[in-house]
């Protein structure tokens, strides 16, 4: 199928002028941004963006408490671990040192590490998959320094961690258990072992503390968001270790007074500069049948400090489960057989900043002290922003957290400017970029002639039986064309895809490949063996799954001997519950039929026949769903990702941000393909860190997908040399945003048999969340090609039964 696009250019040249001089005027703007005049007082103010010296000092002693817990079933007495943890704050307390206590300790909730039963949201996790636990126990306990402490780089968020052996918890968090605990680490194989980041309570020699200073620290996502719930996910666990802190006025006390005011019917806002809520207007404690929207959001095990850094309180939930802060004597009383000396580290930092914000700042002293702590602590990373700024004699430094947005009643009077100034960047540069790749794309056109390659069937093709054009699916097992009179089809044993995995076949092992290896065709024949599963995702669970997967194995006869080949696909689905599940449906079925017509054939296909096969069928899925969002005013849309494998090539197409990775007992896991989305451009643009495509507001926006507005779909096609015991996966975005990349390697790697890795798989992202629907096709790489075999091929999976007519916008 081919058609001329030469009328269109003129258009398309007049377009990417208005987008280039747009890009142009965005990024002269950004100068004006920069230049604009701004008063003295404004110019004073913006040139200190210091969190306050007591969050500064006490924030790095913050920590993530993470409980992991075991479930058992009244019919299985094996333990079942649950991969989420419940989640809550603490504070270290003691130090270790001469004359000192042997032991850090964490200060946390008592209901934070329970023993007898674990969180809601664990719970919940562990009955979707499971079914509801007889009883628990807890399997381990982790505490995890914040960024503040750590820093922020990828290596070395959530670096450091240490543990609580799950027997130093005696108390079963009933309702005579002190509301507080201070429990024991111990250090694992390579952490720290000096002196941590501790805190301490009220000294004498202490300055008057400000009792409208008070803050409350929790630890949070890099969005300075406050978690609002009891439990992470894994995939959460060493990213959320922000801190950010919010006024003690802004929630519940306890024990609860009377208020000396009226309270405002509106709570104040949370009030976030720098990764630190300043405080606003002084509030009295509120009473408990009227609990601040704040209070829920905020950690249990959140520390309350004063104005000199000290810990007067803590997050608890109280007895009719809202969270309140505890009053310093029981903080007293929790920590009592705990020294509160502070070791070297805490006097070195304390000396630091007593330097860094003297008035007017000792910058000389400062760097002194910050050196030091950097020479004799080189994992406390969060004293570099500091030494840095002190260096530089300079007040500024960098918030730990990106706001989404400007907050209501912010202090800060630069922030409107500054984030003009990103918006305009980003807007600027993306808006290049766009003209770059439009301008690529046409060049690319004029190249070609204006149209794309269409397929063309040999001469000496044209009188085979071929597989009849608009067959169903469900039909394929049934195809049978004999090769000649003499030699009637065989097809290919109808047994599970399980039968074809046993650990017995004979697999040919690689030798070592070297560091850089240099992957070739290696000319031998290789039997795919496919399995797939699709699951709606536990959070989507009551509506349709828009995912459709598809997997074929078979033989053709060429030249005389038996080719293997096998056709996967996954496809996500758009526009709506129905709408996306019948686009999903109908792009893999017009691909398979287009694709497996020309696998019927006994004639040769080359590297470029294959690759033309694979992108034009993609681009008549694409025509086909285009015609019906403007015939039946639908809006459907679908990504593809999609592997014809061939002896020993793989040729891979993809549309969208669905992948497909190869696995290499020696090499390790890659990815093929390239997620046509925002987040994947900003990352290669260098704007996000790669590991911000899972939490940023953009991340499900795509620039590419079937079904779309325009007259073609730029598909991008691969080929991959392949060997005996490689593994593809091709899966949907629900499968590798809720499995990150190692452990999708070690689920592979650990499993020989497909269906029992696809099954892994689901189950893993459902209990990291299963925020979306599932989809997973795993193919395994054997020289086991059936001997003295016709041509025949097997559908291992189908995609789902279309449910009734998509409906309209």
């Amino acid at each position: 199928m081919t058609s001329s696009r030469t009328g269109d250019r003129p258009g398309i040249l007049v377009l990417l002028c208005l987008l280039l001089l747009t890009g142009l005027v965005l990024l002269s703007s950004v100068g004006q941004v920069e230049a604009s005049p701004a008063s003295p007082r404004r110019a004073d103010r913006s040139e200190d963006s210091r969190p306050a010296k007591a969050v500064a000092y006490a924030r790095v002693a913050v920590v993530r408490v993470l409980v992991y817990y075991n479930g058992m079933l009244n019919n299985d007495p094996a333990p079942i671990p649950v991969l989420s943890p419940c989640t809550a704050d603490g504070a270290l307390v003691g130090t270790t040192g001469t004359n000192l206590n042997s032991f850090d300790y964490v200060l946390t909730p008592t209901s934070a590490v329970n023993p007898v039963k674990p969180c809601a949201g664990v719970q919940a996790a562990f009955q979707q998959l499971n079914g509801a636990a007889s009883s628990w126990s807890i399997s381990h306990i982790d505490v995890m320094l914040n960024a503040a402490y750590t820093g922020t780089g990828s290596n070395q968020l959530g670096s450091i961690v240490y543990s609580i052996y799950p027997a130093e918890v005696v108390s079963n968090a009933g309702p005579t258990a002190p509301p507080l605990l201070a429990l024991p680490l111990s250090a694992p194989t390579g952490s720290p072992n000096h002196d941590l980041p501790v805190l301490s309570t009220p000294q004498p020699s202490d300055p008057t503390a400000d009792p409208s200073a008070a803050t409350v620290l929790d630890v949070t996502n890099i969005y300075g968001q406050p978690l609002g719930r009891d439990s992470e996910t894994f995939n959460e666990v060493k990213s959320d270790v922000y801190p950010i802190s919010v006024p003690a006025s802004q929630v519940n006390q306890a024990p609860l007074a009377a208020p000396t005011t009226a309270p405002t019917s509106t709570p104040p806002q949370l009030t976030v500069t720098g990764g630190t809520a300043e405080a606003t207007v002084t509030q009295a404690p509120t009473a408990a049948s009227t609990p601040l929207p704040l209070s829920s959001q905020v950690s249990l095990g959140a520390p309350e400090i004063d104005s000199n850094g000290r810990l007067i309180g803590m997050m608890v939930s109280n007895s009719s489960g809202n969270h309140v802060l505890t009053p310093v004597s029981a903080v007293n009383q929790a920590i009592g057989p705990v020294t509160g000396k502070s070791g070297t580290l805490m006097t070195e930092w304390q000396q630091g900043l007593a330097s860094y914000y003297a008035t007017p700042p000792q910058f000389a002293q400062s760097t002194t002290a910050f050196q030091s702590l950097l020479r004799s602590y080189p994992d406390f990373g969060g004293v570099l922003p500091f030494l840095t700024a002190s260096q530089a004699k300079s007040t500024a430094i960098p918030p730990l957290t990106h706001a989404l947005g400007t907050s209501p009643g912010s202090t800060s009077p630069t922030g409107g400017s500054k984030t003009t100034l990103v918006v305009l960047i980003s807007l600027g540069v993306l808006v290049l970029l766009l003209v770059l790749v439009s301008l690529v794309v046409l060049l690319r056109r004029q190249r070609s002639g204006g149209a794309e390659p269409a397929y063309v069937v040999p001469e000496d093709e044209a009188q085979l039986d071929l597989l009849p054009p608009n067959m169903p699916l469900e039909d394929l097992e049934k195809y049978q064309q004999p090769m000649d009179t003499e030699q009637p089809t065989i097809p290919l044993p109808a047994v599970k895809a399980r039968e074809f995995m046993e650990d017995d076949q004979p697999t040919f092992k690689m030798p070592a490949l070297p560091a850089s290896p240099s992957r070739s065709r290696q000319g031998t024949s290789l039997m795919p063996h496919p399995a797939g599963q699709t699951h709606p995702g536990i959070k989507r669970a009551a509506d349709p799954n828009q995912d459709n997967i598809f997997a074929v194995q078979g033989i053709r006869i060429v030249n005389g001997r038996s080719q293997p080949f096998g056709l996967f696909i996954v496809a996500d689905g758009m526009g709506g519950h129905l709408n996306g599940q019948e686009a999903s449906r109908l792009a893999i079925e017009i691909m398979a039929t287009e694709i497996l017509q020309a696998m019927n054939s006994v004639q040769p296909l080359d590297d470029a026949a294959l690759r033309t096969l694979m992108a034009n069928s993609v681009e008549h899925a694409s025509a086909q769903l285009r015609d019906n969002n403007v015939n039946k005013r639908l809006d459907m849309g679908t990504t593809i990702t999609a592997a014809l494998v061939v002896d020993d090539i793989g040729y891979v197409v993809n549309v969208g941000d669905s992948r497909t990775y190869l696995m290499n007992p020696d090499v390790g896991l890659q990815q093929i393909t390239v997620d046509h989305s925002v987040v994947a451009s900003l990352v290669s643009a260098g704007v996000i860190r790669p590991e911000e495509i899972y939490t940023h507001p953009r991340r499900n926006q795509i620039y590419r997908s079937l079904g779309g507005e325009q007259d073609t779909v730029d598909a991008d096609t691969f080929e991959v040399p392949l060997q005996a015991g490689d593994k593809l996966l091709l899966c949907s975005d629900g499968l590798w945003e809720m499995v990150r990349d190692p452990q999708i390697e070690h689920i592979l790697r650990g499993t020989a048999d497909p269906q029992q890795a696809v099954e892994l798989l689901v189950r893993e992202a459902n209990t990291n969340g299963g925020e979306d629907n599932i989809s997973a096709i795993v193919v395994r790489m054997l020289e086991d090609v059936p001997e003295n075999t016709g041509p025949g091929l097997r559908v291992v999976v189908a995609p789902q039964e279309s449910d009734p007519e998509p409906s309209q916008p």
